[in-house]
C-alpha cells in the first residue's frame, strides 16, 4: 500500500508520471490516523515555542511574528 505507487495525469499534449516512494495514499484507511499522530506532534512543538500554527484536514499553517 505504501510503496510501488504510480500518480499519472494527462493534459492535452503533456503526459505525467511520478514515482512515489513514501506516504499514505488519500482516503487509505490508516491515511487519517497517520496524520493526526503527525500532525498533533509537530503542531503542539510549534505552539510551544511560540509559533502561532493550526492544522486543518491535511493542512498546515504556521505564523511567525518579528521585527522584520
Amino acid at each position: 500500500m505504501l510503496s510501488s505507487r504510480i500518480a499519472r495525469a494527462n493534459s492535452g499534449e503533456m503526459n505525467l508520471e511520478v514515482h512515489l516512494l513514501r506516504g499514505f495514499p488519500q482516503g487509505g484507511v490508516l491515511s487519517a490516523l497517520m496524520w493526526i499522530l503527525v500532525a498533533d506532534g509537530l503542531l503542539y512543538s510549534l505552539n510551544s515555542v511560540r509559533y502561532f500554527a493550526q492544522g486543518f484536514d491535511d493542512d498546515f499553517s504556521a505564523l511567525a511574528i518579528g521585527k522584520d
